[in-house]
Formats: structure tokens, sequence, C-alpha cells
């Protein structure tokens, strides 16, 4: 979202566009929520049926950057416009004024920009081509179940960012 707030405070332009390629945006993906996998940490440190083992984790469900994307578009009551391929690394390279002119704005947490976000791992997310889907069987039939839809997730972490003042 950081990258279409400075094109917005850059160029005007409210919309919201996927900055990765046409197959990011249509490849089936997975991921694993942060507070679901410390819960999957704990329950493998205590469970005797975890001894040893190596188990995926994610959060139980799949999903396409088409279909997330407007989901944070609705967070940050944004209208979204079609994809736009490009490098988040290149992009964001030398955003650091504006993003502490914004955090002034704002009135956000002064976090320094070096630590917002991590723009290659973005590029890598946005971009992946073939779909990652990995399986849980192991895991659920050891014992450990937990799961949460991604979508609520990214709504979650997105609402206790703001709630922190790190995004607005």
């Amino acid at each position: 979202m950081w990258h279409n707030v400075t094109r917005t405070s850059l160029a005007g332009d409210r919309r919201r566009r996927f900055p990765g390629t046409k197959e990011g945006w249509n490849t089936l993906q997975e991921t694993t929520d942060a507070e679901l996998f410390g819960r999957a940490a704990l329950w493998a440190l205590a469970e005797d049926k975890a001894r040893n083992e190596i188990f995926n984790v994610s959060n139980g469900d799949v999903y396409r950057w088409r279909q997330l994307w407007n989901e944070l578009a609705a967070f940050y009551d944004l209208p979204i416009a079609e994809p736009l391929a490009m490098s988040t690394v290149s992009e964001m390279s030398e955003k650091a004024p504006l993003w502490d002119s914004m955090v002034a704005r704002y009135g956000l947490h002064a976090t320094p920009y070096e630590q917002i976000a991590n723009w290659a791992f973005v590029d890598w997310m946005l971009n992946f081509g073939e779909e990652t889907i990995q399986s849980t069987i192991k895991i659920r039939q050891a014992g450990f179940a937990d799961c949460i839809d991604t979508h609520q997730s990214f709504r979650r972490q997105l609402t206790r960012l703001r709630e922190l003042r790190i995004v607005a």
C-alpha cells in the first residue's frame, strides 16, 4: 500500500495498481499468518508427536493477488486500476523524504524508512509465477489444525498497524 500512497502523493492518482507481473496477479498462492505460525511453533514445542518432525504451516486456504488486491484497496478506500508491472525496489529507492513527510503529516509512529518494507521481498511476492501450494496434512494429522482466512489475516494485520499508527 505504501507504494500506492507515494504514487498518489506524487501524481495525484488515487487508483491502486498491482505492481507485479501478470503471472503474479493470476497464480494461486498461499501464505502463513505470523500469529498462526507462532501458535504452530508453541504447539510443536509441547507436542510429543512433533518431536524431530518437520511440518509445513500455512493459513489453510489459497488466494490470487487479483482477489486479495481488491480487499487491500478497500481497506484504504482506494479505487483499483489495471496492474502495472514495475520494480518496487527501484520505485521506492529514493522515497525516504516522502515517507518522513507522511509520518509528520498523518501523525504516524516515527518508523525509519528502511524498516517499513523489504522491497526485494515485495517484488518477489508480487512476481512469483509458480503456484506455491504445500500440503499441511502432516501437521493436521499430528494434531495442529488451526487456520485463518488469508483475507481476514491481511485485514487484521493492517488494522493492527493502523492502531499502532504505523500506517494511516
